[in-house]
């Protein structure tokens, strides 16, 4: 980096290739391809190629400077997690308002107890005595995330 150089990344790096403005992006963790940004649903990576021996998995990259972590008591974690969520930032950036949004996941976790009879909650996240016992933690505890809990 130059005396001239402020050490920020330009939008257009001379390649041809722009970078996203989403406050989030989607990555393969096996081979580091970004997936595309105009992309809506990144199911997998555009690199994966049967047989290489790389696990393409997909994964979201938070941009940290520009998330924040939620603060709220909403009890649907697909609308109180949402500025963690890349489907929030592909659809704001998009033109869809955040109150549009919030709608549309509304209407789906309906759906979604219509059918199943339960909706989006949060499952339980909690330390485990009988596990920190086993694993003779002096200090400290494991904590389990309990998916099963319906």
């Amino acid at each position: 980096m130059g005396p001239d150089d402020p050490g920020v990344q330009r939008e257009d790096r001379g390649d041809g290739d722009v970078v996203s403005t989403l406050l989030s992006t989607v990555v393969c963790a096996g081979c580091g391809t970004a997936a595309s940004a105009d992309d809506p649903f990144p199911f997998r990576c555009p690199n994966a190629r049967a047989g290489d021996d790389i696990d393409h998995v997909l994964t979201v990259v938070l941009d940290p400077s520009r998330v924040r972590f939620p603060v709220g008591v909403e009890s649907n974690p697909f609308i109180r997690y949402r500025p963690l969520l890349h489907s929030h930032h592909f659809a704001t950036a998009r033109g869809m308002s955040d109150a549009a949004y919030v709608g549309a996941v509304a209407e789906l976790n309906s759906a979604i107890a219509r059918v199943d009879g339960r909706e989006f909650v949060p499952t339980p996240f909690a330390p485990s005595a009988p596990l920190s016992d086993h694993f003779r933690f002096e200090t400290g505890h494991v904590w389990v995330k309990d998916e099963a809990v319906p």
